[in-house]
């Protein structure tokens, strides 16, 4: 798409509802799944007490909170429960938490609404990345893998152990403050 379009643009959805139409033809029924950038998605490896089932979402949201920055802005908070360890007599659970801001997740349904094909699911690079190890799609491989995204001004580092992201980071720099590193 030419310069100057933005997701926000009404060609946009023109161009995506072509593409769409192009890949999918007349199959409406597809289900379509969407990475978001995952520069404003939070995610933390976390360690909290065995909590009862009814508790442990408030249990991991008030470990994260404490651990990540999050203000006020309304967000969509999700947690997966990778695995259970004693620690001094103590039952605690490991935990990947992460949280993305509402508005980044409406900004990318109404895009896929307008095109005509609205969303089945939102993901960011990592998650389907983990998803690949853990099923065995990904082919044989390590035990532990580490993956680097370098963007244009930011860039992402991601590590996995037993197919499971146990660290996402964000890296203030990219190919940009590179390039001009190198002149």
């Amino acid at each position: 798409y030419g310069q100057g379009v933005t997701r926000k643009s009404p060609e946009f959805a023109e161009i995506l509802e072509k593409t769409l139409k192009k890949c999918l033809g007349s199959y409406k029924k597809a289900k379509i799944w969407c990475t978001i950038q995952s520069k404003g998605v939070e995610t933390r490896f976390l360690v909290v007490p065995d909590a009862p089932r009814k508790h442990l979402p408030k249990t991991v949201f008030w470990a994260f909170k404490k651990e990540a920055a999050i203000g006020d802005e309304p967000l969509v908070f999700d947690f997966d429960v990778l695995g259970s360890r004693e620690t001094k007599g103590r039952k605690e659970l490991e935990i990947l938490a992460c949280s993305a801001p509402v508005s980044d997740l409406e900004d990318i349904k109404s895009v896929f609404k307008l095109a005509g094909r609205p969303l089945t699911g939102i993901t960011v690079t990592s998650f389907a990345f983990q998803n690949l190890f853990r099923t065995g799609y990904s082919g044989e491989g390590s035990r532990h893998i580490g993956t680097l995204f370098i963007g244009t001004d930011w860039s992402r580092i991601d590590i996995f152990s037993e197919g499971n992201l146990i660290l996402s980071r964000d890296i203030k720099t990219g190919t940009r403050s590179m390039d001009e590193v190198l002149l």
